[in-house]
């Protein structure tokens, strides 16, 4: 099916768009879903370099390289609901994850995937696998990345985040590729086998590559997860909230953003 854009429209296919041209063209759009004037902008930045005609309207057809990198690499929320159906979840509790997660998107504008890294998750998964001495040691040296607790004052924050996950990789990979929540789900590394991955960096690679990758991880996820699983079903979002969050979701309110984004979806469903 061709896709035609121009000024004016507003739909999820103009904010696909403006995903992709601000990966292809570096340039940092809102991606709102309003083909304003720096969209068009953008769009017209891009033809020129290109050597395409200089009209400020998008053709799916002709822009082979940005409605391949759509396609491949971004979902149209209505497929959420697919997915959710095929194990037996409400596709409105599934879009209601997306939105609160990572407001709808799984990847930042420069294309990079989504992550938050958890510094006293890289501590506890350092204790495993090396020892409480070798995790206290680089404790006192690098307090940002490996700490017992966690604290909102050592995140960086957006595309950043992935300065703090490469440095807790020159010390140990595997532990920093468990210690880091990823895509639009911001399902944790450590939970790949949940999500039906052999090994973390099978999984981070994935969920790197693409929405779809991310949505499939997360509906395993779930599935795999009986306690999720019926709390999902029964719509209890305190508990999917704890299950999902952590002990602590009540601080941030996930609870409440949850129901809240449920009932929006569940009305415009």
């Amino acid at each position: 099916m061709s896709i035609y854009l121009e000024m004016g429209n507003k739909s999820e296919e103009v904010k696909l768009l403006q995903k992709a041209l601000n990966e292809v063209g570096g340039f940092n759009l809102a991606a709102d879903g309003a083909f304003g004037n720096g969209t068009r902008n953008a769009l017209t930045a891009y033809q020129r370099q290109n050597g395409f005609n200089i009209n400020g309207t998008y053709q799916s057809d002709e822009y082979t390289e940005i409605a391949e990198l759509i396609d491949h690499k971004y979902i149209r929320f209505d497929e959420i609901g697919e997915y959710a159906e095929e194990i037996g979840v409400e596709p409105a509790m599934l879009k209601a994850f997306a939105s609160v997660e990572s407001r709808g998107s799984g990847f930042f504008n420069n294309g990079m995937c989504t992550i938050l890294f958890e510094r006293h998750i890289f501590y506890n998964q350092v204790v495993r696998k090396l020892g409480a001495r070798k995790a206290q040691e680089w404790s006192n040296k690098f307090p940002n990345i490996c700490y017992p607790t966690r604290s909102q004052s050592s995140y960086f924050g957006g595309v950043r985040e992935w300065d703090r996950l490469e440095s807790a990789k020159d010390l140990e990979s595997e532990c920093a590729l468990m210690s880091a929540s990823y895509g639009m789900f911001q399902v944790m590394g450590f939970n790949y086998e949940t999500c039906g991955y052999g090994n973390v960096g099978e999984y981070v690679a994935d969920m790197c590559d693409s929405e779809k990758f991310q949505l499939g991880a997360v509906t395993m996820f779930i599935r795999n997860n009986r306690g999720l699983y019926n709390a999902v079903r029964n719509r209890d979002f305190n508990e999917v909230a704890r299950l999902y969050n952590g002990s602590d979701y009540a601080s941030h309110g996930y609870h409440t953003r949850l129901r809240d984004a449920y009932a929006n979806f569940s009305k415009n469903s």
